[in-house]
């Protein structure tokens, strides 16, 4: 549902730059998951870690203000998500069946609430995305790690508020 989300938000609007190279990382993001077998399999090898960061400059996140840390640091930091965790997200999609809080991820026993959560909190951790950290470097990561969960655009985020 991304893909003709991301179209149909493009329309007529000055973002439509923003969300062409949200598209294109998605894109990749598919295939990087096709050819390794899953996301944690993508993230595993540190080419998502660049695409990832890729989009996050071009969406202006690597500003002196807040500065991209290297690849190598994004990259371990992404890799403290547990595989089976990372995974178990990303079969999720909106609109979900029930609320976060009572979806339970059989790995962990933790809810999909407190599993985002911890991720969220992980990469608003300064030095983890950004140098300063904070919530905008967090939740446009979870956009390219999530995308069918945490779109970026206004449909998905219209579906996400119901």
């Amino acid at each position: 549902m991304i893909l003709p989300n991301v179209a149909a938000y493009n329309v007529g609007k000055v973002t439509a730059g923003y969300n062409v190279q949200y598209n294109k990382y998605i894109n990749i993001r598919n295939v990087g998951i096709a050819v390794s077998g899953s996301l944690s399999g993508w993230i595993k090898g540190v080419g998502a870690a660049q695409h990832i960061q890729n989009l996050l400059a071009s969406f202006g996140m690597n500003s002196r203000a807040s500065g991209l840390v290297p690849v190598k640091i994004f990259h371990a930091a992404i890799g403290k998500i547990s595989p089976l965790t990372i995974d178990w997200i990303s079969s999720f999609s909106l609109p979900l069946s029930m609320p976060p809080c009572a979806i339970v991820n059989p790995a962990s026993g933790a809810s999909l609430a407190d599993e985002l959560g911890s991720i969220y909190n992980l990469l608003a951790t300064r030095g983890n995305v950004t140098k300063s950290g904070g919530f905008v470097a967090a939740s446009k990561t979870m956009h390219c790690l999530f995308p069918n969960l945490a779109p970026m655009n206004a449909v998905g985020s219209i579906v996400a508020s119901r």
